[in-house]
């Protein structure tokens, strides 16, 4: 990770997303609370923590169907992860694959939810505003592109919306 002041404010450039979790963790470590994501990409960097690793190590088989035992276990790599110590953060990140780092940093308390803006890709399930979130990540709101500011559509799901 590489980091610059630039303008007065810390930048932080990493090589691959999921390596992100350790600026995240910098900054948490100097705030009250978990702050807030607002991420702007082409899709929505929510794929459930530790996925690839589970499913790689055997921990989990993902032909089993057993989603709540997939998630126990992602919560409990996520346990594993404090803000306040960057050797478990580095731990962490060396079982992270792609994608699976906004997650994580909901799960472990790094962040404390998200703001997927997006204009590619779509993972979730679309939802009202009552919804709230959108599975399968919680705590992550999605925002297709197709919405616009002053867009009134309910769901935004890009047929209603523009």
């Amino acid at each position: 990770m590489i980091f610059e002041n630039i303008g007065g404010k810390t930048v932080y450039i990493v090589t691959k997303h999921h390596r992100v979790l350790e600026a995240w963790a910098a900054i948490r470590r100097g705030l009250k609370k978990s702050p807030l994501l607002i991420t702007l990409d082409s899709h929505t960097d929510t794929r459930i923590a530790f996925t690839a690793y589970l499913c790689r190590t055997g921990k989990y088989d993902p032909t089993s169907g057993k989603v709540e035992a997939f998630l126990a276990l992602a919560n409990k790599e996520c346990g594993k992860i404090d803000f306040r110590e960057r050797e478990s953060i580095i731990n962490a990140i060396l079982c992270l694959a792609h994608d699976e780092h906004i997650d994580a940093a909901i799960r472990a308390g790094i962040l404390d939810h998200g703001y997927a803006i997006t204009y590619g890709d779509f993972s979730g399930t679309h939802k009202n505003y009552e919804d709230k979130y959108d599975e399968p990540t919680p705590k992550v709101f999605h925002v297709p592109s197709a919405c616009a500011i002053g867009c009134e559509a309910n769901p935004h799901d890009g047929y209603w919306c523009l």
